[in-house]
Formats: structure tokens, C-alpha cells, sequence
């Protein structure tokens, strides 16, 4: 007991990994995250022969620098700032 928590230490049972991290995998993270505007996602390339991504952010921010960090297995990603200009939103109609 700690502070009146009551400590148990028990061997975790899902710690096994399951599944091999494919490129639709990132692809998917990759989408997903393109939708937050803190993750400031530009485009990304992934190589799956190399089993390298790349990200292409507009602004570094520590939102998107953590991806270069994430456990990705045998998978390497780099974050870059991208030179592409944001997209331009059409307002003729």
C-alpha cells in the first residue's frame, strides 16, 4: 500500500507483438493525423522496399516532431518541413 493505493504487480498479458507494421498502417496514421490542424501535415512518401516514411509538414511543431520517435518496428520516419505551399482553397463557384 502507498498513500492508501493498493500496489499489484502483475505480468502483462498484451504486451505481445501481434502485428508486423505495414505502409496501409502508416498510410492510415497518416490520414488520420492529416486532419489535425497541430500535426500541420503538408503530404508524406512512403517507401515500403526501404521502410522509410516521410513527412512533410508546413511548420514543425512538437505535435508532428513526435512522429520521428513513434515505435514503428523496422519501419524509420523522418519529419520534414516541406516547401510546398498550403493548399489554396477555391472561392469561385
Amino acid at each position: 500500500m502507498i498513500d492508501g493505493w493498493e500496489i499489484i504487480v502483475a505480468e502483462d498479458q498484451t504486451s505481445e507483438y501481434i502485428e508486423e507494421i505495414t505502409a496501409e498502417m502508416i498510410a492510415d496514421g497518416m490520414e488520420y493525423s492529416e486532419k489535425m490542424p497541430e500535426m500541420q501535415i503538408a503530404a508524406w512518401e512512403i517507401n515500403e522496399t526501404e521502410k522509410t516514411a516521410i513527412i512533410g509538414v508546413y511548420e514543425l511543431t512538437p505535435e508532428n516532431q513526435h512522429l520521428s520517435d513513434e515505435d514503428t518496428g523496422e519501419w524509420k520516419i523522418n519529419v520534414r518541413e516541406s516547401s510546398k505551399p498550403p493548399e489554396q482553397k477555391d472561392t469561385e463557384k
